[in-house]
């Protein structure tokens, strides 16, 4: 039995119910229960999202296999064996690292002589820091893409109040120009 996938790749929360019904239902037919050939045994935290793994049992043998939820969900074949309970629960792995921002802010700090804010990111998972001014990183979507929604605020509102600061000194200096 092959399931076709079209638009249930990229998800959000939102749909992730529907994700799974549409599973369930496709995996159950009229005349036909559900074949379960996999059992989800553990779940491997890794030290970043990306690398959680889950521990499979193959029923019937004596074998485990350790896999990626998002690889599981992208393989219609192996997600077919599995209950809908485990179904439910790999997709919520698969999808938790979303939840997970990669990036948080440490430090603001604001440098008088220089005139810019300056803030301090650190990886999660790593112990190195960015330093970056607001002007730069607010450039960076890649960066702000891996903050929380908090952080991700804050810096806005840093960024815009930075931006008016420096427009307020530049129209000082005209007047005082002209």
């Amino acid at each position: 039995m092959k399931i076709q996938f079209k638009t249930y790749y990229k998800l959000s929360y939102k749909n992730l119910s529907k994700f799974i019904i549409f599973i369930r239902n496709s995996i159950k037919s009229e005349n036909q229960q559900y074949v379960i050939k996999y059992r989800l045994t553990d779940w491997i935290k890794g030290n970043v999202p990306a690398n959680d793994k889950v521990k499979i049992h193959i029923i019937g043998t004596r074998n485990e296999i350790v896999i990626s939820p998002r690889n599981i969900i992208h393989d219609d074949e192996i997600l077919c064996g599995f209950s809908p309970l485990d179904i439910k629960t790999i997709a919520m792995l698969a999808f938790s690292y979303r939840a997970r921002p990669k990036y948080e802010i440490m430090v603001n700090e604001f440098r008088h002589a220089l005139h810019e804010e300056i803030i301090t990111i650190k990886e999660r998972g790593k112990s190195t820091c960015i330093k970056q001014s607001v002007q730069e990183l607010s450039k960076n979507l890649d960066l702000i893409d891996g903050f929380s929604p908090i952080d991700a605020f804050n810096l806005g509102r840093v960024s815009g109040e930075t931006e008016t600061i420096l427009y307020h000194r530049k129209l000082n200096g005209l007047k005082k120009t002209c």
